[in-house]
């Protein structure tokens, strides 16, 4: 049987996953946009010869890095990151394995990075939702 977490133990599991993926998603996406194409091609990618699509995902990633580092101050305030994060990580990795199962139906291979990828944001996707505090209410009262 499930015990209800406390708000308490809920922050501290929440800016623990914060201060874990700030530094990762920093430095990931700070790459991502000093050598987009390298970056992509170095992992197995062939994301073309336009580097506006890498570059601005690289600039999402920096975005998550910063207010990752403030959820990890103030874990409940900026909760609703994990709500963002496990809505586009699930949805990405949805549609990303739907495509690895497509090319490899088709006989083509699959970069391990994708793969890679898929296990580190599901886990993500899994752990926001699972943190995320469903239980507070919106205090609209003037």
């Amino acid at each position: 049987m499930a015990t209800q977490m406390s708000d308490e133990d809920r922050a501290r599991k929440i800016a623990a996953l914060f201060r874990r993926s700030a530094p990762f998603a920093l430095i990931i996406g700070a790459l991502m946009i000093l050598f987009p194409l390298q970056f992509w091609h170095l992992i197995g990618i062939d994301a073309g010869a336009d580097a506006v699509i890498a570059t601005l995902y690289g600039g999402v990633l920096v975005g998550v890095g910063v207010t990752s580092h403030f959820g990890a101050r103030a874990p409940m305030r900026h909760a609703t990151l994990l709500l963002f994060m496990a809505a586009y990580k699930a949805v990405a990795v949805s549609f990303l394995i739907g495509h690895a199962v497509i090319d490899l139906m088709d006989g083509r291979p699959v970069p391990i990075a994708v793969w890679i990828i898929c296990l580190m944001w599901g886990r993500i996707a899994i752990d926001g939702a699972r943190l995320y505090p469903w239980h507070l209410e919106d205090r609209l009262d003037g």
